[in-house]
């Protein structure tokens, strides 16, 4: 999981980064950051860094390895959800963030806290604060122009319909997750896209087309008009061979500002965000697999393949 993270070099001009301390910092920020940076900043750091190292800080940025969000002086709210800033004593002014030192930051209690619940030491108690801590930040490493995040569950429709019988939409994990994300867009000056991809199947008679747009509707009637929802609704008849491989893990994915993919892997797809009967944890806290970087093409999400299994009339846009 990402946490957003200052890096200034005017912080380290007096200190320059030693190459052990470099090849530190880039690991770190490599396994465990969203860099919020400048152009600027990042020309500058050629000035505290090792040549050899601030070229390598330099080539995982522009692949990506490295995710970062850069500040413009006309968008500067972007430091308004920074959450540690590095610095070589450790100490940070404002009282919003948390100051670390290079050799500190994969241990400062933001980036551990993360750290202990991919590794399953630590199980979030609520999916809102799953939310907070795993999604969010992948949301956050999406620049405005590609703000789009795919949903792949072959039976999440059915799911749930199947949940609502007896549960109310509320308590869905569709129904929160469609809500989070709306939340989500309010706060942003641009659209943000959701597209979901599910399956029917010939022993699924009664999940037709309009049942389906039906629910969606419904569902979501009160959504901010910021989120802008696609569901592709795969055929019986396309829904065998690669695309059925296509579609086998479940997932949520996002494109990051340079094209590459973070992938949340669900073990029972957005139904591991239902609410349980009993209240116990929801099943996301404890059974999601989190992959920080996926090269764009990879086999492990391919949605232009998904999307060309898809009939028109099977596209929806709600």
């Amino acid at each position: 999981m990402l946490t957003s993270t200052l890096l200034f070099a005017k912080d380290f001009i007096s200190e320059p980064l030693s190459k052990d301390s470099a090849r530190i910092l880039i690991r770190d920020l490599e396994e465990f950051s969203l860099l919020i940076t400048s152009s600027e900043d990042i020309r500058q750091l050629e000035t505290i860094m090792p040549s050899q190292e601030f070229a390598c800080l330099k080539e995982r940025i522009k692949s990506g390895r490295i995710r970062c969000r850069v500040r413009t002086e006309t968008g500067r709210e972007i430091e308004l959800f920074s959450e540690v800033r590095v610095t070589p004593n450790g100490k940070d002014h404002d009282p919003a963030l948390w100051g670390t030192s290079v050799d500190n930051y994969a241990d400062s209690p933001p980036v551990l806290h993360r750290r202990e619940i991919r590794s399953g030491s630590v199980v979030l108690d609520s999916r809102d604060e799953f939310w907070l801590q795993v999604v969010v930040p992948m949301l956050r490493a999406m620049t405005r122009s590609r703000s789009r995040i795919e949903v792949v569950d072959s039976y999440l429709l059915d799911d749930y319909l199947r949940y609502t019988k007896s549960r109310s939409e509320m308590e869905s994990g569709l129904g929160w997750f469609l809500r989070s994300l709306s939340s989500f867009a309010e706060t942003s000056s641009s659209d943000l896209t959701v597209v979901i991809f599910a399956a029917a199947s010939d022993d699924r008679p009664n999940l037709t087309l309009r049942a389906i747009q039906d629910a969606m509707m419904h569902l979501t009637r009160s959504l901010c008009p910021n989120l802008k929802i696609r569901l592709g609704l795969i055929p019986p008849r396309n829904f065998r061979g690669v695309v059925r491989d296509a579609m086998h893990h479940r997932r949520i994915v996002t494109t990051a500002s340079n094209g590459s993919l973070i992938y949340l892997g669900l073990d029972r797809g957005i139904s591991d965000f239902n609410l349980p009967n009993d209240g116990s944890t929801i099943r996301a806290c404890s059974t999601f697999n989190y992959v920080p970087y996926v090269h764009p093409g990879s086999d492990r999400h391919d949605s232009s393949l998904l999307l060309a299994s898809i009939p028109s009339d099977h596209l929806i846009d709600l």
